[in-house]
């Protein structure tokens, strides 16, 4: 169990840098859309359904 946690921690984590990581490559007007679209898949694999 403990080690299923740390996978998840890690990948949630991967996911956000990878999120802001591709927002940075936006035009600033559609990054804040961007992440505002991006983020909820990280906090519904936090099981925040």
């Amino acid at each position: 169990m403990t080690e299923t946690d740390r996978i998840r921690t890690q990948t949630r984590i991967a996911m956000l840098e990878h999120f802001y990581a591709m927002a940075a490559e936006l035009p600033l007007e559609r990054r804040k859309e961007y992440i505002r679209k991006m983020l909820p898949l990280v906090i519904d694999s936090c099981g925040a359904r």
